[in-house]
């Protein structure tokens, strides 16, 4: 403590203890004390729970700390307040010693064995990093660089300069740079920890070998450039001699190469594209196409990115805090994950699931033609709740029209649906529901030897809400949407009834098209991944061979069963989708919203089997379609 803080403090005291001592309880009542009489004296200190630090002050002789476990301030052994010394410091053992407040211990400083010290602001001091030893396994003694060391480095072991940086992007700022005025040597048994973008500097000569690795920051707070970049790894004002013997990195998506110069070293990145990386690991090609979109967009935030932290947006700041998680993956699986859920596959799937439902006929409707012929008593008529498959999800849906006859042969109608509907996204973890009122209008003409044309026309309008997950690699995030959809449709079908042993037999062969307008929307999350879909139209027209099988039993007292069974196979003639969307912390970078490409051409398969009378009845449906399925059971009470 400096004269002047001495005085300070003691005049701080005197205050205190005067103004505690001549105080009353509050406002203008003040007690004045005699002049004789002496003050309190202050009460003791609370005895500390605080374990005792090492090396106190004045430290008087070389020092030695076997610190505890704990890497993460102020876990470990902590050396606070600062330590003034021409002695020695040995740190030893497999703990963690954090050095907070700036140190100096002219002596020097060694790391032995496993033990690992943590430089937070600065140490004066010329520091010796041992080379491994066998009974601590092959790590080294570690420097952990945060600060400065005044002195010089030598290092047989591993120094990191992974810290906590203050900037959401490529560099931390100039007071924050890891630095050592002096010189540094690294053996060949040493390796030197950097992250990219956080360029060390030495005052002094850098004599390398060893390994060079390139690790993330705890924060994962800063992105890589894009390519190609140079990234200063290391500037020494007196000169670089020697090379590493090699490099390393955690980084999936980091390549390039060293670059060295007298007083520099760059990494010249080749490749920072996640697109070119996922593509050796063998990814399929919807995970490509959405490690592709990243890059495009990482291309346009470099625009931007560099700029200060006030100038950037919520959203961007989120974005870039995204980005250095993802660029920071260590492992495939967990990758393919991650662009799985930027794809926005979900939105691809769930409107093929809709279009796919409206290119087939509708089994209620259907069954209700197949069991008409001319003269049959017409008006009002319901079906049974049914569960449909289609794609990647299930539809509930309940139908009633009403129909009459136009002349002999010429039946029209028209109906109206409810259908509630359930959409997995698959492979991106989430689920969407769809809520849809359904009209239609439709024709059906009688030929002779029970052949028949049919033609229907339809409109619905969905909404879809749906929630699911963005894979950071670090956690989950969740995001949410609605989107409102406009889906008209036209079906023609034509067809024989065959009636065998009571019940009817129907070969028929259609053609259907669908359009659906899908309204733009925005995911709600807060990643800056989330999506910014465009309005968008999508068409399908398809063609149709099937059988349907259909029989109805009666007894005496009311009571009936039905079975009807359709199947069929489906093919696309003809697809266009125009979705276009953008991640919200990049809009102006825009792609296809076309996500993994679905089976388009698929067979199918519905039964529906009830039982009931004029109270009450059950109905058991069973749906297939490709690879999904629904199965549902349900009963009905009439008062």
């Amino acid at each position: 403590m400096t004269p002047t803080t001495k005085t300070l403090s003691v005049l701080f005291v005197a205050i205190t203890n005067c103004l505690f001592a001549g105080c009353g309880g509050g406002g203008s009542n003040v007690r004045a004390v005699p002049e004789s009489a002496p003050p309190d004296p202050p009460p003791p200190p609370p005895p500390s729970s605080a374990p005792a630090e090492p090396c106190p002050s004045p430290v008087t002789g070389d020092c030695t700390v076997t610190p505890g476990g704990g890497l993460t301030w102020p876990e470990g052994t902590n050396m606070t307040g600062g330590r003034q010394s021409d002695h020695a410091l040995t740190i030893n053992g497999g703990g963690i010693l954090h050095l907070k407040d700036g140190n100096r211990f002219t002596g020097g400083t060694s790391i032995l064995d496993g033990a690992t010290l943590v430089v937070w602001d600065s140490l004066t001091s010329d520091i010796h990093i041992a080379s491994p030893s066998s009974a601590w396994g092959t790590e080294g003694p570690e420097l952990w660089l945060a600060g400065t060391v005044n002195g010089s480095v030598s290092n047989d072991g591993i120094v990191s300069l992974r810290h906590t940086c203050g900037t959401p992007v490529y560099q931390c700022v100039e007071e924050h740079h890891p630095a050592i005025n002096g010189d540094f040597t690294q053996s060949s048994s040493g390796r030197l920890e950097v992250v990219p973008g956080w360029g060390f500097q030495i005052t002094g000569k850098a004599t390398l070998d060893g390994e060079l690795r390139f690790i993330n920051s705890g924060a994962l707070n800063y992105v890589l450039p894009s390519a190609p970049a140079s990234i200063l790894v290391l500037h020494a004002d007196d000169g670089v001699t020697g090379q590493f013997a090699e490099w390393k990195s955690y980084e999936l998506f980091l390549t390039g190469n060293l670059r060295y110069l007298p007083n520099d070293i760059y990494f010249d990145a080749t490749s920072v594209s996640v697109a070119a990386s996922m593509a050796r690991a063998g990814a399929d090609p919807m995970t490509l196409r959405s490690a592709a979109n990243f890059d495009a967009a990482l291309d346009n935030a470099d625009n931007w990115a560099n700029g200060s932290g006030a100038s950037l947006t919520t959203t961007q700041r989120q974005f870039l805090a995204s980005v250095g998680a993802i660029q920071h993956l260590q492992d495939y699986e967990k990758a393919i994950r991650t662009f799985d859920s930027l794809s926005g596959q979900g939105y691809a799937a769930a409107t093929d699931a809709l279009l796919r439902q409206a290119s087939l006929p509708n089994a209620d409707l259907m069954a209700r033609m197949d069991s008409l012929h001319t003269g049959s008593r017409l008006g009002a008529w319901s079906g049974q709740s049914t569960m449909l498959a289609s794609g990647s999800g299930a539809f509930n849906d309940q139908r009633a029209g009403f129909d009459q006859w136009l002349g002999e042969r010429t039946l029209f109608g028209s109906s109206f649906a409810w259908s509630d509907g359930s959409l997995r996204f698959d492979r991106s973890g989430g689920l969407a529901r769809d809520r849809s009122p359904q009209w239609d209008v439709y024709v059906q003409r009688l030929g002779r030897d029970d052949t028949y044309l049919f033609g229907d026309l339809g409109y619905s309008r969905h909404e879809l809400r749906a929630d699911r997950q963005i894979d950071l690699g670090i956690g989950q995030r969740p995001v949410r949407a609605r989107q409102d959809l406009d889906l008209l449709r036209s079906y023609f079908e034509a067809g024989r009834n065959f009636h065998i042993g009571g019940g009817r037999l129907t070969l028929f062969g259609a053609v259907s098209h669908v359009m659906l307008h899908g309204a733009g929307f925005i995911e709600q999350g807060a990643t800056g991944f989330e999506l910014a879909v465009q309005p968008s139209t999508y068409q399908r027209a398809s063609a149709t061979a099937g059988l349907r099988i259909g029989q109805n039993w009666h007894t005496h007292s009311g009571r009936w069963t039905s079975l009807n069974l359709a199947a069929g196979y489906l093919q696309t003639l003809h697809a266009h989708d125009d979705a276009q969307a953008a991640f919200t912390g990049t809009p102006d970078v825009r792609f296809a919203l076309d996500g993994m490409q679905q089976g388009r051409n698929t067979g199918w398969l519905h039964l529906n089997l009830g039982t009931g009378n004029e109270h009450w009845n059950w109905l058991l449906s069973y749906d297939r379609r490709a690879s999904d399925e629904a199965l549902s059971l349900g009963t009905k009470l009439s008062f």
